[in-house]
């Protein structure tokens, strides 16, 4: 198995976003995550933000099964996003706002293909999984309206076969 990071909770506190971060086993089957699992995984996390997309701005080693981290210059209108690159081996489970967030990068493009696959690849899962909701895939999709890259693409058409 591997771990779905989640991002419990994101607080503004000046010019830096505090992020409060659990990690679990996923489980593509409902059914297991009902299961009492004590799995517990040292995850590099990594983060990137508006104005740097293609950069990692901030890294930390996921030790505890919650943890809360800090990130330095991010505006309040700023998004930030885990596993910038989608390299790390998680999911990623994001609050409905922070998704929101990255919405206007991913209409203009400016989050790169991997993210916006990333996004839609983990979101879809969880969806699969019972652990979010088909409506928010749906509204992440709509925000790649203008989506140009083929492999955006293929995964966006797996997902709407699949719902």
């Amino acid at each position: 198995g591997f771990p779905v990071i989640t991002v419990e909770k994101a607080t503004q506190e000046g010019d830096a976003r505090v992020f409060t971060l659990s990690q679990a086993k996923f489980c593509a089957d409902p059914r297991d995550a009902q299961k009492v699992n004590e799995s517990l995984w040292l995850v590099p996390i990594s983060f990137s933000k508006a104005g740097a997309p293609d950069t990692a701005c901030h890294t930390v080693m996921m030790r505890e099964r919650q943890m809360t981290v800090r990130v330095e210059g991010v505006a309040p209108k700023d998004w930030v996003k885990l596993n910038p690159g989608t390299v790390g081996y998680y999911r990623t489970r994001y609050p409905p706002a922070m998704l929101q967030q990255l919405q206007p990068a991913i209409q203009d493009k400016s989050l790169p293909p991997l993210d916006r696959l990333g996004l839609l690849d983990d979101l879809f899962a969880l969806v699969q999984a019972g652990q979010s909701q088909t409506v928010e895939v749906l509204k992440l999709m709509e925000a790649m309206n203008q989506e140009d890259n083929y492999t955006v693409w293929c995964t966006i058409a797996n997902c709407l076969t699949k719902l």
